[in-house]
């Protein structure tokens, strides 16, 4: 789409004129910005990218041959052609040697206004086309160059260049989970998800507390500012070893320099015989050789003192891996590879509390099924508590260790209790309870989208309405509109 077009015309009934042809050509527009003289018009372009313009020849003060002489230094020209009540050739001739694409006489026909947008949409359609290939690779070339050691020296020259030019004050670095909003949306460069998350390069730091922010409550590891290139790879290093640190203590954000902790060394050195092989060995003993309180007292421990910064990420991510191998061997008969193998992938998690969730429930099911039976019977009635509890409050800001702790009930256990009574674990359980609700809000009232949203406890919209559709396949306001006239996929009443 042709995002921008500006109208440079001295005569207002004539500006008048061209916008209204503008508007009908049937090229869609997003903005047309009409100015009356060269001066304003070089101040626009100064400012904010204009995808095409049409300026007369003759104004007062500067020309539209001035004009688009003076914009030759600017990093965007915009497509543009001239219009003007004299034929004379050598107008023509002085404006396309400055990139002018045309020439229109006046009085301007609608047709020609038609077939000048139409002939630059199709061109910035091709050009936006190879410019988002182009991006492509060199978002492929970036993160080849920060995975990787070695790099060929022309590619590394070009990778500068690109680097340079988009952050010419420096850039920082950040690592982060899951990052599912389009690339186009991110503040800067952003590389998909890798095997330590997704990988972000900007000049503009992301707000994790802004509800509208498409990082709201990211878990983020940020790097310092860096200004050259050559500091590109220090400062990945320095965001993914910040997002290991806000992954394992459950912090939004945390910056290079917070990731270090001053912690008492006996503290560190007594957490670090949990690193030992005879640690490694009781970890896997323990799942099927001793009680459940006994196992989740062992785990909970564990999982604490990765939390408190007294064992490192990298330790505790290096350990992981061999519990799973020995796990796997140890009980061949009762697990499987296939359901530890989204365990292992420790960082594709949101952060260490969803993890140890997750483990911990995976945990009690392989305890049930070699080790000693739990009775559930006894956790019945805090179930059946936290249930109605979720109810009353599902439209405030709920999580299930807030749950687990009303009710008074060890926060793994309560994992896996809950699920074998409802079906459902508690991130769904509430998720559906909360679009149930809004399902009724959108079919009984006119309430608009953002309060129902915030009814139903999503203080950010656009992840109400990303998780509706995704839930439901429509939107919400189509959800609504089709309601009012027969039935909607997702729709049972």
């Amino acid at each position: 789409m042709m995002k921008t077009v500006l109208i440079v015309e001295d005569e207002r009934l004539i500006r008048k004129e061209l916008r209204i042809m503008a508007e009908r050509s049937e090229v869609p527009i997003g903005n047309i910005i009409e100015c009356a003289s060269g001066e304003e018009a070089l101040e626009i372009i100064k400012k904010q990218k204009i995808d095409v313009m049409m300026t007369d020849i003759n104004m007062d003060g500067m020309s539209g041959i001035e004009l688009v002489k003076s914009m030759q230094e600017l990093p965007h020209k915009p497509l543009t052609f001239a219009v003007s009540g004299y034929d004379e050739f050598t107008y023509a001739v002085e404006m396309m040697h400055y990139g002018v694409r045309g020439y229109i006489l006046k009085p301007v026909e609608q047709e020609k206004i038609t077939e000048f947008l139409k002939k630059f949409e199709a061109e910035i359609e091709a050009g936006e086309a190879e410019e988002m290939e182009s991006r492509k690779m060199q978002i492929l070339q970036l993160r080849y160059y920060l995975l990787n050691d070695r790099q060929d020296p022309s590619e590394l020259t070009r990778l500068k260049k690109y680097i340079t030019d988009n952050f010419p004050q420096g850039y920082y670095v950040c690592c982060m989970g899951d990052y599912d909003e389009p690339a186009e949306n991110a503040p800067g460069i952003l590389i998909g998800q890798t095997a330590n998350g997704a990988i972000l390069v900007t000049d503009e730091l992301p707000d994790v507390l802004d509800p509208d922010s498409a990082f709201h409550n990211a878990y983020i590891g940020i790097s310092s500012r860096h200004e050259v290139f050559d500091g590109l790879k220090e400062a990945y290093r320095e965001a993914l070893g910040a997002w290991k640190t806000a992954f394992c203590e459950n912090r939004h954000e945390v910056t290079w320099n917070e990731s270090e902790h001053r912690i008492p060394e006996v503290l560190i050195k007594d957490a670090r015989k949990m690193l030992t092989e005879e640690a490694g060995i009781r970890r896997v003993q323990i799942v099927g050789g001793a009680s459940m309180e006994e196992m989740l007292k062992y785990w909970n421990y564990f999982f604490q003192i990765v939390k408190s910064g007294r064992i490192s990420p990298d330790d505790f991510l290096s350990v992981m891996p061999g519990f799973f191998d020995a796990l796997e061997e140890t009980y061949k008969t009762a697990v499987t590879k296939e359901e530890l193998a989204p365990l292992r992938r420790v960082l594709s998690f949101y952060c260490l509390q969803e993890y140890s969730g997750a483990l911990m429930e995976k945990l009690l099911d392989i305890h049930e099924r070699v080790g000693i039976k739990i009775d559930y019977g006894k956790e019945k009635k805090k179930i059946l508590e936290a249930e109605e509890y979720i109810r009353e409050n599902y439209t405030k800001d709920l999580n299930m260790a807030t749950v687990s702790n009303y009710i008074q009930m060890n926060y793994s256990m309560f994992s896996y209790a809950f699920k074998q009574y409802t079906g459902k674990n508690f991130v769904n359980y509430l998720r559906d309870l909360r679009m149930e609700e809004a399902k009724k809000l959108l079919r009984e009232t006119d309430v608009r989208i953002n309060e129902i949203s915030l009814r139903v406890g999503y203080a950010n919209p656009k992840h109400f309405m990303k998780t509706f559709k995704g839930l439901y396949g429509v939107s919400p306001s189509d959800f609504r509109n089709n309601a009012r006239v027969g039935t909607v996929p997702g729709d049972s009443k």
